[in-house]
């Protein structure tokens, strides 16, 4: 199974995704490879440096980030694309099944919302937005593990 986990410049968001739910999934029993994507990312730029210092905090690394633009190659071979936000899932929409592409927050809890943008924020800010993101994949975790078996 592949994920892709999708924000606006895949910086901040949609990395700390990635990195968190490889631990989460793997954690689970769950065999599943993930990646993150930007709607409107510019090539090859590091994780933001308090999104680098939120996963820290969990004994995890940004540092081999470099942010990637999502492709219609990146959409055909994902199982499931998850965006932080009800908008990035719009500008997807047209180009991606509607079986596949789901807010974070709509696929964990079944109720819409939005995983709220740190960036140029605080660090406390990339922190909350950290637990949020974390809360939402252990439920995905316990969804898609409901499906795996």
């Amino acid at each position: 199974m592949k994920v892709i986990f999708v924000c606006t410049g895949n910086t901040c968001r949609s990395p700390m995704a990635k990195v968190f739910a490889d631990v989460i999934f793997k954690n689970a029993g769950l065999d599943i490879e993930t990646e993150s994507r930007g709607i409107y990312a510019s090539e090859g730029q590091p994780a933001s440096d308090y999104a680098k210092l939120a996963v820290r905090n969990y004994g995890l690394s940004l540092d081999d980030h470099l942010s990637k633009q999502i492709t219609q190659k990146d959409i055909d071979e994902a199982d499931y694309i998850f965006t932080m936000t009800a908008e990035h899932k719009k500008m997807l929409e047209n180009i991606c099944p509607s079986e596949k592409l789901y807010t974070l927050k709509g696929f964990a809890s079944g109720t819409d919302g939005n995983i709220s943008d740190p960036f140029g924020q605080s660090p406390a800010v990339y922190l909350e937005c950290a637990e949020e993101i974390i809360d939402c994949i252990g439920k995905i975790a316990d969804r898609l593990k409901g499906e795996q078996h």
